[in-house]
């Protein structure tokens, strides 16, 4: 539905013109969530700006439904802005009741009572907050707020959410329930999701594809999935769990080796066989368990000593374990 290509946007400071967006290109997928990670000015929340087409690019093409944007009247632009339901930080109108704020773009927009309760009774439900629909923002959590706002930019229909770093200053029961509310958003109602974040923990939980943002510009995409599975993933390294291990430990072993695991079957029972296939002791010194969506992945440093711990990893290797830096364990030179 939108898509991002070559484009640049730079401001100017008072120390000078600071390039925020350089080059970039990224793909929504429709039907999936994308989330954009990096860290604080790294360029996502002017990305998200550009998606939104509240600004436009000074080179490049955002296309909506693939048409060139900047080649749209501001009636067509007012149009397609309409397509897009964006989670800002916004508040909530503190005298309105909680679907009363869910209500209000549908007033605007002169829709008759009727189909705004039947629409705001299926968003309430959506978020989970059928119950507390005639609260005040003020009786309510942070993180319940956060899900009435990503309701009321859902009251539309928009082909596409953007929610900008929709887990901010949330505990993590608030921060679970807006990601909840976002992956029911996709299952549920087929929304295209675009989620930008400097919290990693966000893409792992429910992004289908990840874009790692760095100065303003994209350096690794692809899906998570995939990505994890790739030695040379900058996102890996920041999705998956890190590994600070002691040289002492390092040092007990013939071999040493980074091993990622993903799927069920992989996580529980491929070290156990392959130690019994070949005899060897293999150890997990390092790392640990998490989960990309509803999958469980383990980035594990592992410790294997015997005869046949080269034969042992390259037969992980072998059944789908992503194995990295194998290296000899005293000696430290490459295996």
């Amino acid at each position: 539905m939108i898509t991002v290509e070559n484009a640049t946007k730079t401001f100017w400071t008072d120390s000078g013109q600071v390039v925020a967006i350089d080059d970039v290109s990224i793909d929504l997928a429709p039907g999936a969530i994308t989330s954009i990670v990096g860290p604080s000015g790294s360029g996502k929340s002017t990305l998200a700006r550009l998606v939104s087409l509240q600004e436009r690019p000074d080179s490049g093409v955002v296309r909506v439904e693939g048409y060139n944007t900047a080649s749209l009247d501001q009636r067509r632009l007012r149009a397609a802005r309409r397509r897009i339901g964006v989670v800002g930080h916004e508040e909530l109108l503190p005298q309105r009741t909680a679907a009363g704020n869910i209500a209000m773009p549908l007033e605007q927009a002169g829709i008759d009572g009727p189909q705004r309760r039947e629409r705001v009774g299926k968003l309430l439900d959506l978020i989970g907050l059928t119950a507390r629909g005639n609260a005040l923002p003020a009786d309510l959590t942070a993180g319940q707020r956060a899900r009435v706002q990503i309701a009321r930019a859902l009251v539309g229909d928009p082909g596409l959410l953007l929610a900008d770093d929709p887990t901010h200053g949330l505990d993590g029961d608030g921060a679970a329930g807006v990601l909840a509310v976002l992956d029911r958003a996709r299952g549920e109602l087929g929304s295209t999701v675009l989620v930008t974040t400097s919290d990693s923990t966000v893409a792992r939980r429910i992004a289908d594809d990840v874009a790692l943002l760095v100065d303003g510009r994209v350096a690794d995409s692809g899906s998570v999935l995939s990505l994890i599975q790739d030695p040379t993933s900058l996102v890996a390294d920041a999705l998956l769990p890190a590994i600070d291990t002691p040289d002492s430990l390092r040092a007990r072993h013939d071999r040493i080796a980074e091993v990622v695991l993903i799927g069920f079957s992989a996580v529980g029972a491929l070290l156990p066989e392959a130690s019994g296939r070949f005899g060897t002791d293999v150890s997990v010194i390092g790392g640990g368990l998490t989960r990309v969506g509803e999958t469980p992945v383990a980035r594990f440093l592992l410790g294997v000593s015997g005869p046949q711990a080269e034969s042992t990893l390259s037969w992980i290797r072998e059944r789908g374990g992503v194995v990295k830096r194998p290296v000899r364990g005293p000696e430290g030179i490459a295996a």
